[in-house]
């Protein structure tokens, strides 16, 4: 599964969900954005991490903001509450470059393209305290389909 793929199946769950509108269409993939089976294998290893810490990222979101609602729930206040839940500003964003990067400080020092064995070498970290990393453009405008970009 490719990049384009995932992004079609984010799409169609939410369509299925209805938190997209059923006469929406699919933006097409950008021309000037790498597909995944032009990538090699060690790149599509850090890419498949990008998208790993990510979705750990909203899992855990996720699960934490549940607790909040189970809270007020058992305070039996849900019905009188409104609670919002504002994760990021624009959805996911373009700083990592095309390739990504294991800490963003790289692209506001110019470096837009971290080679991929320097990238390798933070691959347990990514995520961590010890990173401060941006997912590839790919990935950010897959995962904020159905918008035109990141």
């Amino acid at each position: 599964m490719g990049l384009g793929e995932d992004a079609r199946r984010i799409f169609a769950n939410q369509k299925r969900l209805a938190e997209s509108p059923p006469a929406r269409n699919f933006t097409p993939w950008p021309d000037d954005l790498p597909k995944w089976d032009s990538l090699y294998y060690g790149c599509k290893e850090t890419c498949a991490r990008q998208a790993e810490v990510y979705a750990g990222y909203t899992a855990y979101t996720d699960y934490e903001i549940g607790r909040v609602i189970q809270n007020v729930e058992d305070m039996g206040k849900l019905d009188n509450t409104l609670i919002f839940n504002i994760v990021g500003d624009n959805g996911t964003s373009p700083e990592g470059s095309l390739s990504g990067t294991y800490n963003q400080l790289t692209a506001y020092n110019g470096v837009m393209n971290v080679p991929n064995p320097l990238q390798l070498l933070h691959y347990e970290d990514w995520g961590s305290d010890k990173t401060y990393p941006h997912m590839g453009v790919p990935w950010a405008w897959a995962f904020d389909t159905p918008f035109k970009w990141t």
